[in-house]
C-alpha cells in the first residue's frame, strides 16, 4: 500500500495495464497447448469475452481526462480558520465559512482550522483541552469539479481520544481570503 501511496496515478495505470496484457496472453494461449475438456475450454472463451469487456471498459475509464477543479487549486493551498460568526448566518446548518490565515477575526478560546498542502497533505487544527491548537493529520483529494474528500486520522492526546474520520465538502466560494464549504452526507 505505501508503494501504491509514492507513485502517480499514471504510473500505478501502467502496473494494472501490464497484468491485465499478462493475464489476457495467459487466457489466450495457454488452454492451445495444455490438454484440458472440452467444457474447461467453453468456459475459457466464456472468460475471453468477459476479459475483452473489462479491458474494454478500463481503457474507457482510464482514458478519460482528470478531474478539473472548478477553482483555483494554489488558492485553496494554506491555513483557513473557522469563522463562527459568518456561518451562524447561513440558513443552511452544513455552510462553514473559513477565513485565510491573516484575516481578523472575533476573540475566541479556541480555533479550529484546517491546512491544505500540496500533493493531497491536510492538518485539522483542533481545539486542545487547554484550549491551545491540537493538529490532526490526514489527507485531502477532489472527488469532483467542486468537491473535496477529507480524510483526518484518530488521535489520542493527555487521557482524550478522536476517531479517524472522512468528510465529503461541496467547495461553494473560493477567494484569496474566504472559503465556503458545505458538508456533504
Amino acid at each position: 500500500m505505501e508503494l501504491l501511496k509514492m507513485q502517480k496515478p499514471h504510473q500505478v495505470r501502467i502496473g494494472e495495464a501490464f497484468v491485465y496484457f499478462v493475464t489476457f496472453l495467459l487466457l489466450m494461449f495457454l488452454p492451445q497447448y495444455m490438454p484440458f475438456s472440452q467444457y474447461f475450454l467453453n468456459t475459457m472463451n466464456r472468460l475471453k469475452i468477459l476479459y475483452l469487456a473489462s479491458i474494454l471498459m478500463l481503457s474507457i475509464v482510464s482514458c478519460t481526462s482528470p478531474i478539473q477543479p472548478a477553482f483555483d487549486e494554489k488558492l485553496l493551498l494554506k491555513t483557513w480558520y473557522f469563522d463562527f460568526t459568518k456561518t451562524a448566518l447561513f440558513s443552511d446548518s452544513n455552510k462553514e465559512s473559513y477565513l485565510a490565515d491573516g484575516q481578523p477575526l472575533p476573540p475566541a478560546r479556541g480555533r479550529t482550522g484546517m491546512t491544505f498542502g500540496a500533493n493531497g497533505k491536510y492538518t485539522y487544527i483542533g481545539i486542545a483541552p487547554a484550549d491551545g491548537p491540537l493538529l490532526f493529520d490526514g489527507s485531502w483529494a477532489w472527488t469532483g469539479e467542486k468537491t473535496i474528500l477529507v480524510k483526518r486520522e484518530a488521535k489520542a492526546y493527555q487521557g482524550a481520544s478522536w476517531a479517524a474520520e472522512e468528510t465529503k465538502y461541496e467547495i461553494l466560494s473560493l477567494s484569496a481570503t474566504e472559503l465556503v464549504l458545505r458538508r456533504l452526507p
